[in-house]
């Protein structure tokens, strides 16, 4: 049976390490990603069961790639971290939005951390079958013409 896989967002590559520490290799694989256009790049190359986002990423931040990702697949999961300083910003962002998406304060508590990543897993499909809403092709379109 294939392990459950999770995307990493964040810009900063020791938060990124951190992170990935967290998680037991044995039992959920980790894919990290530096920006929330590096992590659509690769997600549409390989879903994952579950992306993690930093809210504060630059372009494209945290909630907007949680967005995409729903955008494009079924059965993907998402959990927003945020700075308690960022949630101010973090509500006017979700300011009229219909789509929820579960958010966990940084810094992180490890046991915490690990638990929801465990329960947000477990509410998703096998990874073959999380599906593409759109052809992968018209996505990769889209970011390239961003650059």
């Amino acid at each position: 049976m294939d392990k459950p896989v999770i995307m990493i967002a964040c810009a900063d590559s020791a938060e990124q390490a951190k992170l990935k520490r967290l998680i037991p290799e044995s039992e959920i694989e980790v894919h990290l990603a530096g920006s929330g256009e590096e992590a659509i790049v690769k997600l549409l190359r390989e879903p994952v069961n579950l992306v993690i986002s930093d809210f504060s990423l630059s372009g494209m931040n945290g909630l907007a790639l949680a967005e995409r990702a729903k955008d494009l697949f079924f059965g993907v999961r998402c959990l927003i971290m945020v700075e308690r300083e960022e949630m101010r910003d973090f509500l006017k962002a979700i300011k009229g939005k219909t789509r929820f998406f579960p958010i966990i304060y940084k810094p992180l508590n490890p046991e915490l951390f690990l638990g929801i990543v465990r329960k947000l897993i477990q509410l998703t499909p096998p990874r073959d079958k999380i599906l593409f809403k759109q052809s992968p092709l018209d996505e990769l379109a889209k970011v390239a013409g961003k650059r």
